[in-house]
This record gives structure tokens, C-alpha cells and sequence, in this order.
């Protein structure tokens, strides 16, 4: 956004999509991550269950689902 030829916010588009406006002082006066650097991504997801829920065999289907996909890294291991 320009107003009276001053620069007031960046945009960034994240590798999944979604678009971050940054109001220009956290920009300069902040840490800057970049995600795009490595290829390698870490993904955390958060599963619920039941309490009469068998745990077990909820884990057993996650590692299988990980095992099973082909953009899961065997090294480093996936921890469920």
C-alpha cells in the first residue's frame, strides 16, 4: 500500500497460500523467517479421541497413514 510515496505494509504469500500483510515496522525491526529456503517442511497436526477410544490402534492407523505416504520423510523420522 503506497500513500504519499510511503510504503506502509508487505505482502507475503506463504507456500500454502495464504497472504500476510506486515505492517512495515515488524519488518525492519524484526526477525524475518524464511520458510522458502529449505524444501524440507516440518508439519504438526493434533488428533483427538475419545476416552473410551482405543489409543493404540489411533496410532497404529496414524503411522500407517505415514508409512503409506509418499511425501513423508523416512530421515528424519516421523514421530506419532
Amino acid at each position: 500500500m503506497l500513500i504519499q510515496g510511503k510504503l506502509l505494509s508487505t505482502q507475503l504469500r506463504t507456500p500454502d497460500n495464504q497472504l500476510l500483510i506486515v505492517l512495515n515496522n515488524s519488518v525492519w525491526g524484526d526477525v524475518i523467517t524464511n520458510v522458502t529456503g529449505i524444501t524440507q517442511r516440518r508439519v504438526d497436526t493434533v488428533f483427538g479421541t475419545a476416552y473410551n477410544d482405543d489409543i493404540d490402534k489411533a496410532q497404529k492407523i496414524l503411522e500407517e497413514i505415514d508409512n503409506g505416504h509418499e511425501l513423508v520423510l523416512k530421515e528424519p523420522a516421523f514421530i506419532v
